[in-house]
């Protein structure tokens, strides 16, 4: 079955928000193509979209996810994820 199957997250980091995004008052979602291996580690992480002020932060807190492992008949399955991480402005 090639069902893109939604792998469950089991392990999530939020992203640092960065200082200089922060002082410009950037904020909004940064999109990421991220590569799940076998094991629910992430692998290669690619920028759909985003501001470029907020990508690498996106980027660095992603590939700290893990995700629930996966395989068929004994093999290790990657797969692809699309993530969406959010940055919102503090409300001060």
């Amino acid at each position: 079955a090639n069902d893109q199957v939604e792998r469950s997250l089991i392990h999530k980091v939020d992203p640092q928000y960065p200082a200089e995004a922060k002082a410009r008052h950037v904020q909004g979602p940064v999109v990421l193509e991220v590569q799940v291996l076998g094991d629910g580690a992430v692998g290669k992480v690619a920028v759909v979209s985003g501001d470029p002020l907020l990508t690498q932060s996106a980027i660095d807190a992603v590939k700290q996810w893990r995700y629930q492992p996966e395989s068929s008949n004994g093999q290790a399955i990657e797969s692809q994820a699309r993530v969406t991480v959010k940055f919102t402005l503090p409300q001060s």
